[in-house]
């Protein structure tokens, strides 16, 4: 089984004003022509300067533009309602039967709010053993979500093939009994869909194992498996979890 991890440290969330002027910080612009740009006083712009400074421990633009070389430390996230959850790491899972999947995380503007967005594409096989999916691994505090949680909810841009977004626990991971937890969810191709599961909404599988109870105090990961065989693309971001 291969994986491949993309670590996403927790990072303050930016106000818009600030996402602004870090986007024009990146291009190299000066503080003066972001000021003409955005329409607004010198004096404004370096106080937004120095507070997004501030939130992502940086001190100069040299660093900054670091900070945009590596995707795992864009992740700005605004939220309204519910939790949103920290990921220590994302990693890839596929079978050799002809499958592949990858992951890449992007900071991304929609609907005028920045969010991470996690890019998820390959192949998935139509052989009836074939399996290929992501594994979201929880920070402590957002484990302590997982295993209390009463829904979760999240915003994927489909391709309109059918996913399934699975918990998966310490009992499902057992040799022999991989049996999962899972809410299947078809996707509109191009357009943006709003998923929302209840706990209780989640059934268990049939096609692989033993039955396993499921035990949420034993919750480990948050996992997105492909569904539809053939390729696929899907964009998944704004997951937010609900007590």
């Amino acid at each position: 089984m291969n994986k491949k991890a993309v670590s996403t440290p927790k990072l303050p969330s930016l106000t818009k004003r600030e996402q602004e002027i870090y986007n024009l910080l990146l291009k190299g612009s000066s503080l003066k022509e972001i000021s003409y740009e955005l329409k607004i006083k010198y004096e404004t712009v370096y106080f937004h300067q120095k507070n997004l400074f501030n939130k992502l421990d940086i001190n100069n633009n040299e660093l900054l533009v670091k900070h945009l070389q590596e995707p795992s430390l864009k992740n700005i996230i605004h939220a309204e309602n519910g939790i949103t959850p920290v990921f220590a790491k994302w990693s890839t899972f596929a079978d050799n039967l002809g499958s592949s999947i990858n992951i890449t995380a992007a900071n991304e503007e929609i609907n005028g709010q920045y969010h991470l967005c996690y890019n998820i594409s390959g192949i998935f096989s139509t052989d009836s053993k074939c399996y290929a999916g992501v594994y979201a691994h929880p920070d402590p505090s957002t484990l302590e979500l997982m295993k209390k949680m009463t829904s979760f909810s999240f915003k994927v841009s489909g391709d309109g093939n059918y996913y399934a977004v699975i918990i998966t626990t310490s009992d499902t991971r057992k040799t022999g009994n991989t049996n999962h937890y899972h809410k299947i969810f078809e996707t509109v191709k191009d357009k943006v869909s709003a998923i929302t599961v209840k706990i209780s909404d989640l059934v268990q599988s049939d096609a692989w194992g033993e039955k396993v109870k499921f035990i949420q105090k034993n919750a480990e990961v948050l996992q997105f498996n492909t569904w539809s065989t053939g390729n696929f693309n899907i964009k998944i971001w704004d997951i937010k979890f609900f007590l």
